[in-house]
């Protein structure tokens, strides 16, 4: 999406493998660590895992290209269900939280009968939730979206949180949303205010939510 991404020779570029895997992975990313800002993503996606949230695999590694050594890239998984499954969940619908909402491979999902009602479901219960028919608590798992909030906040990682970035898994047994982290940007601190975002506003208004919210500040912070 930007130019950091393609004005080197350390290039980044998609993967995605037509069989098998490469370390549980079948679509991935290779980017020049800069992009990234080196250890500050790592660190980010570190505390993820710690807190036991949906994270995804990345890695540093030495990348050859037909031969040519390009020396240290940064591996950073993509969202399918290998990413669901080494989570430990059963494979379920990822989303973005536009207004419409997006859902990954919409119409493939909607061509399957064991897909499409969830398809159905999730933009009803989004809608209800955006027009303030549907109190927050019933469509968010609170435990795991306050714990994300807290490490977010904690480590200065908004960027993490605006629509094009943030990403949500809804959970096929539970019905409802957890958050998926990714692209930090710890060091730019350019999406301070996020938390003013509408998406933010609703859950940071409801008393049950903060609760949990600042409990996890404290408990992380210590």
């Amino acid at each position: 999406m930007n130019l950091d991404h393609v004005n080197s020779d350390q290039y980044s570029m998609r993967v995605h493998l037509k069989k098998d895997t490469i370390m549980g992975m079948r679509k991935f990313v290779l980017m020049n660590p800069k992009v990234r800002y080196g250890l500050y993503d790592w660190f980010g996606h570190k505390l993820m895992k710690h807190e036991d949230l949906i994270s995804l695999r990345y890695k540093f590694i030495n990348v050859s290209l037909n031969g040519e050594d390009k020396g240290v890239y940064v591996l950073e998984e993509l969202f399918d269900k290998n990413l669901i499954e080494n989570n430990r969940h059963r494979e379920g619908l990822v989303v973005r939280p536009f207004n419409p909402i997006e859902i990954q491979r919409e119409d493939k999902l909607l061509k399957d009968p064991s897909t499409k009602n969830s398809v159905y479901l999730i933009k009803k219960l989004f809608k209800s939730f955006r027009e303030g028919m549907l109190a927050p608590k019933d469509l968010f798992d609170y435990e795991s979206m306050s714990r994300f909030m807290a490490v977010i906040k904690l480590i200065g990682g908004e960027h993490a949180l605006i629509p094009n970035n943030l990403r949500l898994f809804f959970n096929p047994i539970t019905g409802k949303l957890e958050p998926i982290g990714r692209e930090f940007n710890i060091k730019t601190k350019i999406d301070i205010n996020i938390f003013r975002d509408y998406f933010y506003k609703i859950l940071m208004n409801d008393q049950d939510f903060v609760k949990l919210y600042v409990s996890n500040l404290i408990r992380i912070s210590q």
